[in-house]
């Protein structure tokens, strides 16, 4: 029963850090973000930065919000898992490639990282998440609204 609270704890602990990142973005002037986005060098069109910028804050909120409510948990975890594995390629190839990035800009103003330690906490997530949804059944579940719809 003691394994089950792990689980808990590690959906709680991934939502509580994208609900802030998302938070940290969407209360800061919406061009922020876009200078992130355009630092990494990635995307070959404006608009789609523009679009990436705009959108990523609010997705990056909900799903840490409805994964700490345990609502579409199941979903949510795999839409993280999609998000740590593109984030884990966008800050490998500014690695790779020597860009010249102070820090990562996840959580914006609030907390600066180098992009060493991005990738490292991105594998920790992204193997969190899989480990959340092999034994989601199990440990996850519990203490969730998703309890009351199955």
């Amino acid at each position: 029963m003691r394994g089950r609270y792990f689980f808990v704890f590690v959906r709680v602990l991934i939502g509580m850090v994208y609900i802030i990142s998302g938070a940290e973005k969407l209360l800061q002037p919406y061009e922020n973000f876009l200078y992130i986005v355009e630092e990494y060098d990635i995307i070959p069109f404006a608009a789609v930065e523009r679009v990436i910028a705009a959108t990523f804050p609010w997705l990056e909120y909900f799903l840490g919000g409805f994964l700490i409510l345990g609502l579409w948990t199941r979903e949510c975890l795999a839409c993280i898992g999609m998000f740590s594995c593109v984030f884990i390629i966008v800050v490998g190839q500014a690695i790779v490639r020597g860009l010249p990035l102070a820090e990562c800009g996840c959580f914006g103003d609030l907390v600066g990282m180098s992009l060493t330690a991005t990738f490292m906490i991105d594998i920790i997530i992204l193997l969190l998440v899989i480990l959340c949804l092999c034994f989601y059944r199990k440990g996850t579940i519990l203490w969730s609204l998703d309890r009351y719809w199955e």
